[in-house]
């Protein structure tokens, strides 16, 4: 594999050296040469794209905080697109025993990942259980359908206020042909505390992997 190379240094001597045995003068030339692997090149083809590939999953968190489906399959893409990115870069790099700055660096982009879907499974449980008993959210159609039929069951009669469904407020405004039409469905307390911290989380998290990138640097 070509590499480029930055020579730092380089020095030499030369010297005259008597052989004891034959007594013969010879000259003996030494040289030191000190030079470093260029990084402009590992930079480009190997840190950017890590780090493109570590903020795009800062979108996740500006879906909904019960769509843990759709989050997960994309942090999980993701990893697999660091995993093939490690396999080239142990390829081009020298084999050694040890680990080396590239490989600290590659190690927390994982765990900047890896946390992302511990956050997303801890704002399902912040958020607590829907009306059916379940945890994520179906598909907005199906979810949206099923929402108004329960509801219907629930409301015997026009209502023009508030009420409450055993998990959320229900906004009841107006009513067709005796049917009560439902214009919003408030959130409860723990889908606010959870849409709250998501929130946190879509600035935070790109903030936090800038200050580890300042450090590592």
């Amino acid at each position: 594999t070509q590499m480029s190379w930055i020579i730092r240094n380089f020095t030499g001597k030369v010297q005259s050296l008597t052989n004891e045995a034959t007594k013969m003068e010879y000259k003996e030339v030494m040289c030191t040469l000190s030079i470093q692997r260029g990084k402009f090149h590992y930079l480009l083809v190997f840190v950017a794209p890590m780090i493109f590939i570590v903020l795009t999953g800062t979108a996740n968190f500006h879906f909904d905080v019960r769509d843990l489906e759709p989050r997960v399959q994309i942090t999980a893409a993701l990893l697999m697109s660091l995993v093939a990115l490690q396999y080239s870069i142990e390829q081009s790099l020298p084999q050694v025993s040890y680990a080396i700055w590239i490989n600290w660096y590659l190690f927390m982009c994982y765990c900047f990942l890896f946390i992302q879907c511990i956050c997303f499974v801890v704002l399902i449980y912040i958020a607590g259980p829907r009306e059916d008993g379940t945890w994520t959210r179906k598909p907005h159609q199906e979810d949206s359908a099923e929402a108004q039929e329960t509801l219907k069951d629930q409301i015997k009669r026009p209502l023009l206020h508030n009420v409450e469904d055993g998990k959320n407020e229900v906004i009841v405004t107006d009513a067709i042909n005796g049917e009560s039409i439902v214009i919003e469905k408030v959130a409860s307390d723990g889908e606010k505390r959870a849409v709250k911290y998501n929130m946190y989380l879509a600035y935070g998290y790109p903030i936090g992997f800038f200050v580890v990138n300042v450090i590592m640097f």
